[in-house]
């Protein structure tokens, strides 16, 4: 009778430690949707957490855009050269010379490198 009580004991431990897992898991999933619904609809909300990741990488993304310029003018490249090579405008150029949020900025600042590479490395100016 002892082994019954114990193991029926044991058996509503688990089942409320199973529903309390339950429970945290269903709030997890609760607080990603209502945090990815209210991003959705709040504009207001958008932009302050692209304004906080913005003020976090400020420092790091001018420092990598003056090592940019300094390439780019190093291999005799201008703005409008560079930007008519890669297919953006100069003043996407511009904003990412002066560590300003530009989007697709990891694929451009890679777009600038290689460019700016291939010139130094066959020595030719480019002809545009």
């Amino acid at each position: 009778m002892d082994d019954k009580v114990i193991s029926i004991f044991s058996l509503r431990e688990e089942a409320a430690r199973r529903a309390r897992e339950r429970d945290a898991a269903l709030d997890a999933a609760f607080n990603e949707f209502t945090e990815k619904f209210l991003n959705l609809v709040d504009p207001d909300r958008r932009r302050t957490k692209a304004t906080v990741h913005a003020a976090n990488h400020a420092q790091e993304w001018r420092e990598t855009g003056r090592q940019l310029q300094s390439l780019r003018e190093q291999a005799g490249v201008t703005r409008t050269a560079l930007a008519k090579a890669l297919g953006v405008s100069p003043q996407r150029i511009a904003r990412l010379e002066q560590g300003l949020p530009v989007r697709d900025a990891k694929l451009l600042r890679a777009a600038v490198m290689m460019y700016l590479e291939n010139i130094c490395r066959e020595g030719n100016k480019p002809g545009l």
